[in-house]
C-alpha cells in the first residue's frame, strides 16, 4: 500500500491535529488513520456500498448532467445515513459499553477523567468507509461510451439490463466487458471520474462531527 506520509500529516493537521501528534499517525486496522496511543479511532463504521447509490441514481435520469446529479444526491443520501447510522452506535457504546483497562493506556483519558467509550481520549476519530468507488466509475464510463458517446444502448436498456442481471442482454454485457475502458488502466477520462465520485463522497462527509464531537473523516477501501 501507498500511504502518502506527507498528505496524511497535512490532514490531520487540517483536522486540528498538531504536527508532533500527526507524525505519530499509524494504520489503525487496515488503511484507516489513528494517531498512537491518543486516539478513538471508529473505522470501518460503516461500510458505505457505493454501487448501491449508483443503481438508485440510474432510476429516472435522461441525460448525463442528470445522471451525476442523480448520483451526487445518492452519494449524499448514503453519507448521511451512513454518519447517522454510526452516530447511534457511538452512542450506545458510550452508554453500554466501557473499557476502563483501555482507557488507562490512551492519552486524555486519565486526563480528563473519561472512559475512551465516552469521549476521554485526545482525539475521536469516525471513518465511514465507502467501498465499490470502481465499480461506480466502471459503470459510468459504460454509460458514457455506450450511451452519450456512440449511441449504440439507451439508459432504459441499460436499466432493463440490470434489472435482468444482464438475462436476455448478453450483448450489452458484453460490450460493458470488451468495448469499455476501466478503471486501473492509465485512462485520463475514467481517472477524471473517479476523481469526481471520490471528491463527491468527500464532500459529502467532511465537516460533519460524530457523537464526541470529533471530525468524521471520508475513508475508502478498494473493494469490488
Amino acid at each position: 500500500s501507498f500511504f502518502h506520509d506527507d498528505l496524511i500529516i497535512a490532514g490531520l493537521q487540517r483536522h486540528g491535529v498538531p504536527y508532533e501528534h500527526a507524525v505519530d499517525h499509524q494504520p489503525s486496522t487496515c488503511t484507516e488513520t489513528s494517531i498512537m496511543g491518543r486516539c478513538n479511532p471508529w473505522v470501518a463504521c460503516p461500510y458505505v456500498n457505493l454501487a448501491e447509490a449508483f443503481l438508485a441514481a440510474l432510476d429516472g435520469p435522461g441525460t448525463w448532467d442528470e445522471l451525476c446529479a442523480s448520483l451526487d444526491a445518492q452519494l449524499r443520501l448514503a453519507a448521511q445515513r451512513g454518519v447517522a447510522w454510526a452516530i447511534r452506535e457511538q452512542a450506545l457504546a458510550a452508554r453500554h459499553r466501557p473499557f476502563p483497562l483501555l482507557s488507562c493506556f490512551v492519552q486524555g483519558c486519565l486526563e480528563s477523567g473519561r472512559d475512551i467509550s465516552h469521549g476521554g481520549a485526545l482525539y475521536n476519530f469516525l471513518q465511514p468507509e465507502a467501498v465499490g468507488v470502481s465499480n461506480v466509475v466502471d459503470g459510468l464510463a459504460a454509460i458514457r461510451t455506450l450511451v452519450f458517446e456512440s449511441g449504440r444502448y439507451s439508459l432504459d436498456e441499460f436499466r432493463a439490463a440490470l434489472r435482468a442481471n444482464w438475462e436476455g442482454h448478453e450483448a450489452l454485457h458484453r460490450a460493458v466487458r470488451r468495448d469499455c475502458p476501466k478503471y486501473g488502466n492509465d485512462d485520463a477520462a475514467v481517472n477524471d471520474l473517479f476523481t469526481w465520485v471520490s471528491s463527491r463522497w468527500c464532500d459529502h462527509i467532511e465537516g460533519r462531527r460524530n457523537y464526541y464531537g470529533g471530525p468524521v473523516l471520508p475513508g475508502f477501501l478498494g473493494w469490488v
